[in-house]
C-alpha cells in the first residue's frame, strides 16, 4: 500500500520527469496515481496527451479504458478496451476489465465470451471458472446453485477444462467436491467412476499433462514458443502492476 504522502511524492516526481521529457513513458504510472488520488480528470488529460505521442502504447490505452469505465464515461472506456482486444485478443487485462464490466451491467452473453477467453488462457484460475459458470447460467436463465460463493466451489465446467488439459487428478478432486454438495449428480458420479477406473488400471490419471518432447520442434517453433512465453510474462507483470495500484486506491484512508 502506498501512503498518501508517498503517493504525492511520486506524483510530483513523475510530473517533473514528464516536464523535463514530454515523450517520457512515465505518463502512464502518473495517470494511475492521479486516478487513485481522485484526480480523474487530470489522469485522463495526462493519458490522452501521452497517447498523442505514443499512439501504439497498449498499457496507456488499457489504463485509460479502466479509468473511463469507473468515472462516468464507461461507453468510451468500453470502446478503448474493445480496440485493444481487436488488435491483441490475448490481452488479459483488457479482457478481464470488460468481463467485470459486463457482469456488473448484467450483460451475460458478452460476459460469457470474455470469460471463455480468460479461462482458455488460464484454466487453473478458479475464480474465472466460477465466473464463467455463473455467466453461462445467467445467460441461459438457469437458477444459480446456492454454493456458488462458497470456498472450494467446483463446477462441471471446471471438470471439463481439467480433463481437456490432461489434469485428471484435478478433475477427480473437482468431481468429489461436486458430489459432496450434490450426491445424486449422475454425470459427476459417472465421470469420477471412469477416472478412478482408469487410474486403477494404470491409465492416464496423472496430476498434469506430460511435458512435450522438444525433439520434434523446429527452430522456428522454439523461437515462437520463446516469444509467447516472454509476451505472457510481460502481460502478467502488467496485470500485477494494475492490481497493485488498484489495491492502493482501495486501501487508502
Amino acid at each position: 500500500m502506498i501512503r498518501p504522502v508517498d503517493r504525492q511524492e511520486r506524483i510530483e516526481a513523475y510530473r517533473r520527469r514528464l516536464g523535463d521529457d514530454p515523450r517520457s513513458g512515465v505518463f502512464v504510472p502518473l495517470a494511475e496515481l492521479l486516478a487513485v488520488d481522485g484526480d480523474v480528470d487530470e489522469a485522463v488529460t495526462v493519458l490522452e496527451a501521452g497517447l498523442a505521442r505514443h499512439a501504439a502504447s497498449v498499457p496507456a490505452r488499457v489504463v485509460l479504458g479502466r479509468i473511463l469505465l469507473t468515472s462516468g464515461r464507461a461507453a468510451r472506456g468500453r470502446e478503448l478496451l474493445a480496440e485493444v482486444l481487436a488488435a491483441d485478443p490475448d490481452n488479459l487485462v483488457a479482457r478481464r476489465l470488460l468481463a467485470d464490466d459486463c457482469r456488473t451491467r448484467g450483460d451475460w452473453d458478452q460476459a460469457v465470451g470474455h470469460l471463455e477467453g480468460l479461462v482458455a488462457s488460464d484454466p487453473g484460475n478458479e475464480r474465472w471458472v466460477r465466473d464463467l459458470e455463473e455467466a453461462r447460467r445467467r445467460a441461459a436463465g438457469a437458477p444459480l446453485p446456492g454454493t456458488a460463493g462458497a470456498p472450494g466451489f467446483a463446477t462441471m465446467t471446471m471438470v471439463d477444462i481439467c480433463i481437456a488439459q490432461g489434469y485428471q487428478a484435478r478433475a477427480a478432486e473437482a468431481l468429489r467436491r461436486i458430489l459432496a454438495v450434490e450426491p445424486d449428480h449422475a454425470e459427476a458420479r459417472r465421470r469420477l467412476d471412469a477416472i478412478e477406473a482408469a487410474a486403477a488400471a494404470g491409465g492416464p490419471a496423472t496430476a498434469g499433462p506430460a511435458a512435450p518432447s522438444p525433439a520434434g520442434e523446429s527452430v522456428a517453433e522454439r523461437a515462437q514458443d520463446d516469444r509467447q512465453r516472454r509476451r505472457a510474462e510481460q502481460k502478467a507483470q502488467f496485470a500485477e502492476w494494475i492490481d497493485r495500484v488498484r489495491q492502493d486506491g482501495e486501501q487508502q484512508p
